[in-house]
């Protein structure tokens, strides 16, 4: 949503308030009551009774039951005024419960059912955080647009939008509403310190990455999440030993998080410690046996010890899941390949190039699949790639080097996004290339690269904003 839709005279507040007692305070009044107040007779005092011989005891029991069912029928009338409310706090209760579990698909599932039901500013403010946490923007977009119109509170509209906004790596717009939430609604710290460490990881603002990391473990001592983040950075920076012990201590907070196994794994297998890597994630698909991450994971720890039996039945349970699976394919190419099958490796691999042509795994193996089956002229262009892109690799490195010593350089930033382009990921090279205009957003290179992107991609609004942005820069001589 863009700021300048939501403006201070646009917001609706409101204050939602009912009492759990209304509706039940009305007394019961008997049928031979109500006739006597209406012949204007008076209640005849009632003298003291003997006591209640057993004849009399259904008379009483009579009684009785009229008066429960009264009460019965009060509060069934209580529950009906306010099911609603009542039913959406609850339904709130068991979406914090998800959230904070990290079991955010089934979070959504639930909130979407409630928004059915009823588009209450607070349901839909939650659907925004659960999608934002999801990574689909567009959508938490959408819900904040929907929640402050159907009058949500202004704050909980800004601090929604700002910590969107510090999610994608735009902190220079979100920063103010974030710091001044830190004071005015403690309860949300760590969701703002888990939306900056985002932002700032996504700029490649290691340092700030760390330091607010480091405030977050401290207030939230037994929270897994900000070492998954420490966990996260230290594999972006390649340090594998660290980003397992990152991950090793979220494992001891939460034994039972998968993604936290899925991460600790991966970093485990980068260090060639496949053993190990093959335990946990064991114990992962135990846990989540359908989890397509892990089971591309455990497969791949197969694969790299030679363990061509045990990895096969498990990239074919990802083609059954997902027919265009780009890990299964790749691992079923390969297991193909070096068993001499340069016919089945092609099948697998040739149709993957068109999906990631920078792919240096990819482009290695379909070029010694093309030589294994006689297809000599076109085995040379993949190495060549190969060659080429392993040179890009250790420019990039020196680059990200420099980086980390220079963090508010720009230029180093663009070096790498354009290498990127050329020999790595598009979406890679978009984060690098946000990094740059959110330190200079004038700059005009970067933001002509960026537009190219969006127009790849399909986003030509955001083109078009980049695409004005770096004609201004370049009319201005930048």
């Amino acid at each position: 949503m863009a700021s300048q839709s939501i403006d201070d005279d646009g917001y609706w507040k409101i204050q939602l308030r009912y009492s759990p007692g209304m509706g039940a305070s009305a007394s019961y009044m008997s049928p031979r009551k109500k006739q006597r107040k209406r012949s204007g007779k008076s209640t005849p005092q009632r003298q003291a009774a003997p006591p209640v011989g057993e004849s009399e005891l259904p008379a009483a029991r009579s009684r009785t039951n009229r008066w429960l069912l009264g009460l019965l029928a009060l509060v069934i009338g209580a529950l009906l005024v306010y099911q609603g409310p009542l039913r959406r706090q609850y339904g709130l209760m068991s979406v914090r419960r998800l959230v904070a579990a990290r079991q955010l698909s089934e979070a959504r599932t639930r909130l979407l059912a409630m928004v059915e039901r009823d588009s209450h500013p607070d349901t839909l403010l939650w659907l925004a955080r659960v999608h934002r946490k999801l990574g689909r923007m567009s959508e938490a977009r959408d819900a904040i647009e929907q929640a402050f119109a159907n009058g949500a509170l202004q704050e909980r509209l800004e601090l929604e939008q700002a910590l969107a906004l510090a999610q994608s790596g735009q902190i220079s717009k979100a920063e103010a509403t974030l710091m001044r939430a830190l004071e005015e609604a403690p309860e949300e710290t760590a969701e703002i310190c888990e939306a900056l460490v985002s932002g700032y990881m996504r700029n490649y603002r290691f340092g700030e990455a760390a330091r607010w990391i480091e405030a977050w473990k401290q207030d939230y001592a037994a929270d897994p999440q900000p070492h998954i983040a420490q966990g996260k950075l230290w594999q972006h920076l390649r340090l594998w030993n660290e980003a397992a012990e990152a991950f090793g201590e979220a494992r001891r907070r939460a034994p039972q998080r998968t993604d936290i196994l899925s991460g600790l794994g991966e970093s485990l297998a980068a260090l060639h410690r496949y053993d190990d890597a093959v335990e946990v994630y064991r114990e992962a698909v135990a846990l989540e046996p359908d989890n397509p991450t892990i089971l591309a994971g455990l497969a791949g720890c197969y694969l790299a010890q030679g363990l061509t039996d045990p990895a096969a039945p498990l990239y074919r349970q990802l083609l059954e899941q997902d027919e265009d699976s780009f890990e299964a394919h790749f691992g079923l190419g390969r297991i193909a390949l070096d068993s001499g099958d340069a016919a089945t490796a092609l099948g697998h691999l040739e149709p993957l190039e068109a999906r990631q042509p920078r792919n240096t795994s990819l482009r290695f193996s379909l070029g010694s699949a093309l030589r294994a089956a006689g297809r000599a002229d076109e085995v040379q262009k993949h190495f060549e790639f190969v060659e080429q892109a392993t040179v890009a690799r250790e420019q990039i490195q020196k680059l990200t080097r420099s980086i980390q010593t220079q963090p508010d350089a720009v230029e180093p930033r663009v070096e790498v996004a354009k290498l990127l382009m050329d020999y790595g990921s598009l979406a890679e090279a978009a984060a690098w290339l946000i990094s740059a205009v959110e330190l200079e957003p004038g700059h005009a290179e970067a933001n002509r690269l960026l537009a190219d992107y969006y127009e790849q991609t399909g986003n030509a609004s955001r083109a078009a904003d980049h695409r004005r942005a770096g004609a201004r820069a370049a009319d201005n001589g930048k």
